[in-house]
């Protein structure tokens, strides 16, 4: 049998999706009849002719990773497949797969033959072995079919033969990494890298635990190797646990990173953490200092979400006070005066005020901040914030957006001109057009009633004028600007909701960017002349 994977990136940054080697490298471990399978390319990009290879290829098995950035562009793929070659086997697994609590789903989705929840390796060995040796699916955890749904079970590494991802494949992985950077001239890209999985927490916002379970389980192969082989050939792998920091393994990895950038004379990190633990801060501090050492630098990203306590409180977040990062952030500055510091903050809190908003970026302003991250909250169908009563309790308001996740950057957004941006008569033919292209996706935004959507776009141009200032090295001037153009500042914000408020009453959805004659940009452009209007540089 030939089987098949689709896991189409992100747009930028890249991301290189590793599940093939994952679910590959478990299932020759530890499955039956590894040999019966013929494992054919991944496809990681939309292209037009992507249905007729897949099809000419022989495909027996189509295994689709889906997220929320890719879940319409893989699905349409898929759809067309099984329309004309219907005994073509479809799989869909992965975080915007809701076929476990969605009744309908299979009904909407009619081409998917089976859907795997939660953690995926147990369920896709036990289902390749059931396709070469049929037996009882309901025997298969976390399987969805449309007629059933076996029983939940929560994959424990120590369980099974310790395998490795990335080096028991190593050739091909190799192989496929290097194919995958020349199709996007060698941009920047990377690669997933897990340690431990799970989350003991439930932020509202977040889906990290799937609603599934909230005890971490830890991989038992060593790290060592791993790291070597990213090193020697420049990887850049991005941990993606929940929580770095907390583990015992966490300090000393990042150690062994340090002796091994040093071994090998380079600059590049072959690992970095995305997400330190909301608690044990002293240890991510030594972790921190570790990475500035290495790199001096370092892009220190702090999770903030919001400074303030209470607003903290309303969407479940542990956390430390914000004078404690405080300290940590200033401890970071003053040993490493190159590091760049980079707060993470979400759009729309329930108890945020202009005033706080305000507030927060002016504060920002003594530490001072590199650039800062503001994102929109958008609603995860697995999150504790999907419950209506959450909703109802802190006043949030949900509207259906569409999304041009086209920039995420200054420098991207400086080299943007009209590169990447979506073609506005197409998208009045169809608003789907770009999104089975991967160049953006709807989502549910959310932001609190009592400011309004407004609110949000306040907050992304004070966001925009910090980041301006930073940018040219002006910081010291915002709070003059801010002060000066506050006023100026909520009311474009106004009259950019109203736009926003029209467009949902004529077509049933936000557009986060702005609309001219010809394109369709990201809203950091439209937010850019506003700010531009009002500066006094």
């Amino acid at each position: 049998m030939k089987i098949k994977f689709l896991a189409f990136s992100y747009t930028k940054p890249y991301s290189f999706n590793p599940i093939y080697y994952w679910l590959k490298s478990f299932y020759k471990k530890n499955g039956k009849h590894y040999d019966s399978y013929e494992w054919l390319p991944t496809e990681y990009f939309f292209t037009e002719d992507i249905v007729d290879r897949i099809i000419e290829e022989g495909t027996d098995v189509l295994c689709l990773s889906v997220y929320l950035w890719n879940f319409e562009s893989q699905m349409k793929v898929a759809k067309e497949v099984h329309e004309r070659e219907p005994d073509i086997q479809i799989i869909v697994g992965g975080p915007e797969c809701h076929a476990n609590t969605e009744d309908d789903w299979f009904e909407t989705n009619y081409w998917v033959d089976f859907a795997i929840y939660g953690d995926g390796e147990n369920a896709f060995r036990k289902l390749m072995d059931w396709y070469i040796e049929p037996g009882n699916e309901l025997e298969i955890p976390n399987l969805v079919h449309r007629d059933y749904k076996s029983k939940h079970e929560i994959f424990r590494f120590r369980l099974y033969d310790e395998y490795s991802p990335i080096l028991d494949l190593k050739d091909e992985f190799l192989s496929d990494y290097k194919s995958f950077k020349k199709k996007v001239n060698d941009a920047f890209v990377y690669l997933p890298y897990e340690r431990a999985r799970g989350c003991m927490y439930s932020c509202a916002f977040c889906d990290w635990q799937s609603g599934l379970h909230y005890k971490v389980n830890s991989r038992i192969n060593p790290y060592e190797p791993e790291i070597d082989f990213f090193a020697e050939n420049n990887i850049k792998g991005m941990q993606t646990d929940a929580n770095v920091g907390m583990l015992k393994e966490d300090q000393p990895m990042y150690e062994y990173v340090h002796a091994t950038m040093k071994k090998h004379n380079i600059s590049l990190l072959p690992v970095e953490p995305r997400n330190m633990a909301k608690l044990h801060k002293n240890k991510v501090a030594k972790i921190y200092d570790i990475l500035c050492q290495s790199t001096p630098e370092y892009t220190v990203k702090v999770s903030l979400q919001s400074i303030y306590d209470d607003v903290l409180q309303n969407i479940d977040r542990p956390d430390v006070p914000w004078e404690e990062h405080r300290k940590i952030i200033m401890d970071i500055r003053n040993k490493y005066p190159n590091a760049k510091i980079i707060p993470e903050l979400i759009m729309g809190l329930p108890g945020m005020t202009y005033e706080r908003i305000l507030e927060t970026h002016l504060d920002f302003v003594g530490i001072p901040m590199r650039f800062l991250q503001s994102y929109e909250w958008i609603l995860l169908k697995k999150s504790p914030a999907y419950n209506p009563a959450y909703r109802k309790k802190h006043g949030l308001s949900t509207t259906k957006t569409y999304y041009p996740a086209i920039f995420n950057t200054i420098s991207q957004l400086s080299e943007a001109g009209e590169i990447n941006v979506i073609d506005a008569a197409d998208f009045d033919k169809d608003p789907n057009i770009s999104i089975q292209k991967n160049q953006a996706y709807f989502i549910d935004m959310v932001y609190d009633t009592k400011l309004g959507v407004q609110g949000s776009i306040y907050h992304k141009m004070l966001t925009r004028a910090y980041n301006d200032y930073a940018e040219q090295n002006k910081i010291e001037k915002l709070p003059e600007f801010l002060h000066e153009n506050n006023k100026y500042i909520i009311e474009v914000s106004e009259k950019e909701a109203e736009l926003q408020n029209k467009h949902y009453d004529k077509y049933g959805f936000f557009v986060w960017g702005t609309i001219d004659d010809n394109y369709i940009r990201n809203y950091d452009v439209t937010i850019a002349r506003h700010i531009a209007d009002g500066r006094h540089f």
